[in-house]
């Protein structure tokens, strides 16, 4: 859909069963895709499949992964991708050639996944917490730990120092990368967290929550700028100026707010 309302759309079609998650390349020229068994890479312009991604060589049928696909992202420059599925498997491709890089099993489900801004770390989350991976081989870096229950949601920074938390005990914490030391903390929703993005500058950070409140927040201070009430909000995204802020609810629709005057606007 055109971001800045009308109702024209593209229609991609390549998958045969649901999808779960979708990813932009930076320039928005490609889309990834993901769902049952199949991860998938879009030209936009074409609308057509230019590449699936297999588990392994012998097993092409798979498309991806040997179970629904929960999370995926790909590296600023496109060159890897990755992939994190229900039978607790994390996976890299090299983006170009689709072969497979390396592929680990998880010692929890992990239902987040993101590169960091410059490729070198993986941020991992969900049951049994949140980690920071080395995304050449997926050799731990460091457990971030503090959060009580799952963590639903893991965000670098912009500038790629510190990252981002939101958990199902309500709070939001902030680590840095490098280390993994705690660089505080807010008690962000009453209930769990769904959601959390980073405007572009690094210096706000939106979170939402089954509280049904869309939260931004002061990144240097942890302190709250404004919020909104917005039942069943569990998806969000930045426009890349840094003007506009999208929630998805559970009503299907697509709210669409300005992020200085808080009011809503078209999509």
């Amino acid at each position: 859909y055109p971001t800045t309302g009308g109702a024209e759309f593209v229609e991609l079609r390549g998958h045969d069963s649901w999808i779960g998650c979708l990813r932009f390349s930076r320039d928005g020229k490609q889309l990834l895709s993901a769902g049952h068994k199949q991860l998938l890479v879009f030209d936009v312009a074409r609308r057509m499949v230019v590449r699936s991604f297999t588990a392994t060589e012998h097993a092409p049928e798979t498309h991806g992964c040997r179970g629904g696909i929960d999370a995926v992202d790909w590296t600023a420059d496109g060159r890897r991708i990755v992939a994190v599925s229900r039978d607790q498997q994390a996976r890299v491709w090299d983006g170009a050639s689709g072969k497979l890089l390396w592929s680990m099993e998880l010692p929890a489900s992990r239902t987040r996944v993101e590169f960091s801004p410059d490729g070198a770390v993986l941020g991992l989350c969900g049951n049994g917490g949140a980690s920071l991976r080395d995304a050449a081989n997926g050799a731990l870096r460091v457990a971030l730990t503090g959060h009580r229950g799952r963590v639903t949601a893991i965000r670098f920074a912009p500038d790629g120092r510190r990252v981002a938390t939101l958990g199902e005990d309500g709070w939001l914490r902030f680590w840095r990368t490098h280390d993994g030391t705690r660089l505080g903390g807010v008690r962000g929703h009453e209930g769990s967290g769904r959601a959390a993005y980073f405007s572009p500058d690094g210096r706000r950070l939106a979170t939402c929550g089954e509280d049904g409140r869309l939260v931004l927040w002061d990144v240097a201070t942890r302190s709250e700028v404004w919020s909104r009430d917005v039942d069943n909000g569990y998806c969000l995204a930045w426009s890349r100026d840094g003007d506009r802020l999208w929630v998805l609810p559970l009503d299907k629709q697509v709210w669409c707010f300005d992020a200085v005057s808080v009011r809503r606007r078209p999509r």
